[in-house]
């Protein structure tokens, strides 16, 4: 089930706050083999706030609607390869970029109408603001819908958080279906059985799949 967000990004000279809120469907829907599911939306009110100076990422991320945490790594270094290839996208005379974070392939529009080295989520290091961004499968996209001068101060409180780090968070990611399903049984009929047939991991830092392997 594709999952849909409206983001916003805002941008100073060395900092960066990316935030997440669901406006997609999360209604139960029937699959195709009579089974039911629904987008679970657990990265609304996420965000990740990017500080060059201090050469880091910070990150609310969400397990679930009850359970955060906050994730401190280093800022990527993504080594982007700039093509002569352009477009115009929302008015604006844009670039093609290519390059690799978290194990996904990137392809970047960025205009240097607006130069920033910031882009959405965390996509980095390009010298214009990124209007378009997919990874080679679209599963993951980026579309810019408007750019406006930011007129409110915007604060964020991170100090006295506890961090974990970026493999930390994946790892309780992984765990917690298998809690979950234990609280489940736990309140079960007798004689009723309960069980996890299958789990299908798509992160969107595809280097932590290797975890679940585990």
């Amino acid at each position: 089930i594709k999952e849909e967000y409206e983001n916003i990004l805002f941008l100073s000279n060395y900092t960066a706050l990316f935030t997440w809120k669901t406006i997609g469907n999360t209604q139960m829907q029937t699959t195709s083999d009579g089974g039911f599911t629904r987008a679970e939306h657990k990265k609304n009110r996420e965000f990740n706030f990017i500080d060059t100076n201090q050469k880091n990422i910070i990150s609310l991320n969400n397990i679930s609607s009850t359970e955060s945490h906050y994730v401190k790594q280093p800022l990527p270094e993504i080594k982007w390869e700039i093509t002569t290839e352009t477009k115009t996208i929302s008015n604006m005379l844009c670039t093609k970029a290519t390059g690799v974070y978290g194990g996904r392939e990137f392809t970047a529009w960025f205009a240097t109408e607006f130069p920033t080295q910031f882009g959405p989520w965390k996509l980095t290091g390009l010298p214009g603001v990124v209007v378009q961004a997919y990874d080679t499968y679209k599963e993951i996209v980026f579309d810019l819908k408007s750019i406006e001068k930011n007129r409110e101060t915007v604060s964020l409180d991170l100090k006295n958080k506890k961090y974990i780090t970026l493999e930390g968070y994946y790892k309780r990611e992984i765990a917690y279906p298998y809690e979950l399903l234990k609280r489940i049984q736990s309140t079960a009929t007798r004689g009723s059985s309960i069980s996890i047939s299958n789990v299908t991991y798509n992160f969107l830092e595809k280097d932590f799949e290797y975890l679940t392997k585990k």
